[in-house]
């Protein structure tokens, strides 16, 4: 038995009715109801530890929403004065300057501070205490059907609200209010992207920072597309596979200077809570890390190391930190990978049939790379659906092709990193060989990324869909439970199968079929005006599609296709405009030729 897997079902299965499901009775029913069917499978202390997290993480995720709502209510559109300590540093953006504060007064709660571009700019440095009389803003949620909620957003950074002031609206009265070491190891990653930037071309400097220091914000969103079309944009940030380089070639190096193996493990211990500190806590450094740290422990305590253990406790300390970690992207794309790697690798590869002979040990290699890659990709393809709505063909092949670059990048990057504080010539020396792998890097993701079938644009899938898809991969790779073989379904797994796949498409197969319903649907899209009508012949209508005459944000890409897609539509028959003005029609001829061609993720 592996408690803590069973304690991560629990506390999962409690943030969820915590978040959704806010009746107590309904939560007791659903309770009893686990425990009736898990009695007879399981030990009473399976369904203790099971019962305790599913309650203890409701009442958390509960205590957390209604600690949200308070603020909400106690300082929405109020003028209010408060105290904070900036803990971010500056993000640049058109019209703005963005901060994350710290509130300490008159309570203490995170926020998002916009500094507007207006008169005498102010720059803020990490670790400022300031002071600032503002309107508290209540973060958006969704504002159309399966649309983006900002609110939600925010609450995985553990954040409340906004807040949007002047410049001379902000008085500083304090510097360096913060843990010393957290300012420290602040500035040493500020100092390094510096010296990185001077160093390397902008392009290569971005990507540098972005595989070393999880620093990817100044990477531009041509780049971030291209990693995104073909499933590598873990490769721009901090994941697994990155400390996986990194500690095997810091183990290289102790091994090197003969260091005693307890000692090396208790410094790699201590770098990793370092290197989390350094790169950020996001979710998929915190599991790496402390899957490693877990990993590292075992060693010194002569246990052995259980994987599964491990990554059910790198999850409950992330999700005791933060349970609306559950909804955030990285975090379902870092465990489900990992988990489709633990799941699935070993029964897609095969190494005892492998003579011991350089060819066929390179055949291996690269053989490996893809399995593991395709059974990431097994558990995360209805997540990047849900998300993204876009499935890759290639990233097959531009996974083999690129990860043996990215480790040998990653390796040369963090010496850099280390030669910039020791003697910058070598750095410099370092950058000659490091600046052409990263640019053989750029131009391989163009290449994928543009090849066809490198992003093929998806309705988004119901949950239930995911279940069954899910469902349909466990009876492929595993063994009938013993408690369903006296149902013999063993023997009619193929009619199974035929089932479970029509039940996933039957979505879109019924919506070809008429249904007698005339809908319309008034879509919002901001300024403008968008409405989409579905005749009784399945015929779909948009009026207008939404646009913005000033700013960068995109409302067909970021608002209108998700909402066609959430709505399973696929082709538009007519496209009808009220009149031309920018905020009722601006690209959409163009988005209209991109989505007709399926090409990729725009309207």
């Amino acid at each position: 038995m592996r408690p803590f897997c069973i304690a991560t079902i629990g506390a999962i299965l409690g943030i969820i009715i915590g978040l959704y499901l806010n009746s107590i009775v309904l939560f007791v029913v659903l309770a009893l109801g686990l425990i009736v069917i898990l009695i007879n499978k399981f030990s009473k202390k399976v369904i203790i530890i099971f019962f305790i997290f599913s309650c203890v993480f409701t009442i958390y995720t509960n205590y957390l929403e209604n600690k949200y709502s308070d603020i909400n209510s106690k300082y929405k559109d109020k003028k209010t004065t408060f105290e904070a300590i900036v803990i971010s540093d500056k993000q640049a953006k058109e019209y703005k300057d963005v901060y994350e504060v710290q509130i300490i007064k008159p309570e203490k709660f995170k926020m998002i501070l916009n500094i507007k571009h207006s008169g005498e700019p102010i720059l803020l440095e990490y670790g400022d205490k300031i002071k600032f009389t503002a309107s508290y803003e209540m973060p958006a949620t969704s504002r159309n059907y399966g649309g983006f909620s900002y609110m939600q957003y925010l609450k995985t950074k553990g954040i409340a609200g906004t807040a949007s002031i002047k410049p001379y609206q902000v008085e500083v009265i304090g510097k360096n209010e913060i843990f010393v070491l957290k300012k420290i190891i602040h500035d040493i990653k500020k100092v390094a992207i510096s010296k990185i930037k001077e160093i390397l071309p902008e392009n290569t400097a971005n990507l540098c920072t972005g595989i070393a220091l999880g620093e990817i914000s100044d990477l531009s969103e041509e780049i971030k597309e291209d990693f995104t079309k073909i499933n590598l944009l873990h490769m721009l940030a901090i994941s697994g596979a990155n400390i996986s380089y990194m500690l095997g070639g810091i183990i290289v190096v102790i091994e090197r200077l003969k260091i005693h193996k307890r000692w090396s493990k208790v410094f790699l211990i201590i770098f990793l809570v370092f290197f989390m500190e350094l790169v950020g806590f996001s979710s998929s450094v915190a599991r790496a890390c402390i899957m490693a740290i877990f990993q590292l422990l075992a060693g010194l305590l002569f246990r052995k190391s259980d994987i599964y253990q491990n990554l059910a406790i790198s999850s409950l300390i992330i999700l005791s930190i933060n349970p609306y970690l559950l909804l955030d992207i990285g975090f379902q794309l870092s465990f489900g990978g990992t988990i489709g790697i633990m799941i699935f690798s070993k029964k897609l590869l095969n190494k005892d049939k492998l003579e011991d002979t350089v060819i066929r040990k390179v055949i291996f290699s690269i053989k490996e790379i893809g399995m593991v890659t395709l059974s990431a990709n097994l558990l995360i393809i209805p997540i990047m659906m849900l998300h993204f709505n876009t499935v890759s063909l290639t990233f097959l092949i531009s996974n083999i092709v690129a990860s043996q670059i990215v480790e040998i990048s990653l390796m040369m990057s963090m010496v850099l990193i280390l030669a910039v504080f020791i003697f910058k010539p070598i750095a410099i020396l370092i950058s000659i060989f490091l600046n052409p792998l990263l640019q053989l890097i750029l131009i391989l993701a163009k290449f994928f990324g543009n090849l066809p079938f490198s992003q093929i644009l998806v309705p988004t899938p119901k949950i239930w869909q995911i279940i069954l898809y899910y469902l349909l991969l466990y009876l492929i790779f595993f063994k009938t439970p013993d408690i369903l073989k006296q149902f013999n379904i063993q023997k009619y797994k193929k009619v199974i199968f035929s089932i479970l796949i029509f039940l996933i498409i039957s979505p879109y197969i019924l919506k070809i079929f008429p249904d007698n319903k005339l809908t319309i649907n008034f879509i919002d899209v901001g300024q403008g005006d968008s409405m989409l009508i579905q005749t009784p012949a399945k015929k779909k209508i948009l009026i207008d599609g939404g646009g913005s005459e000033f700013g960068t944000f995109d409302v067909g890409e970021k608002t209108l296709l998700p909402y066609l897609l959430d709505k399973g539509i696929m082709q538009i028959d007519y496209l009808i405009f009220s009149h031309f003005d920018s905020d009722h029609c601006k690209r959409t001829f163009y988005y209209y030729a991109k989505f007709e061609s399926g090409c990729c993720g725009y309207w």
